[in-house]
C-alpha cells in the first residue's frame, strides 16, 4: 500500500480547530476509522476525501496536495561506518 503524508492534513484540522473526534463524526466514520486511515494503515474513499475537503474547505484544485503527498523516508547517514 501506498503511504501518504497526511501533515498537510492535520495542519489544515488544526486551523479549523477540528479533532480526529469531531471530523470523523462529520464525515460519519469512526474517530478509530479516522486514525487508521491518517496512519497509512487503510485508505480513504473518494467520498472520503470529498467529504472533508468540504469540512475543512479544501479547494478542489488543492485535493492533491493535501491526500496524495508521498510520505518520504528519511535516513541517517553515518560518518566513517
Amino acid at each position: 500500500m501506498d503511504r501518504y503524508d497526511y501533515s498537510l492534513l492535520e495542519k489544515r484540522m488544526k486551523e479549523k480547530k477540528m479533532s480526529q473526534s469531531s471530523l470523523a463524526e462529520a464525515i460519519n466514520i469512526s474517530r478509530t476509522a479516522l486514525n487508521i486511515k491518517l496512519n497509512n494503515h487503510s485508505s480513504f474513499t473518494q467520498k472520503e476525501i470529498k467529504a472533508i475537503s468540504s469540512v475543512l474547505a479544501i479547494p478542489d484544485t488543492l485535493i492533491s496536495t493535501y491526500f496524495f503527498k508521498d510520505s518520504v523516508q528519511k535516513t541517517v547517514l553515518r560518518k566513517g561506518g
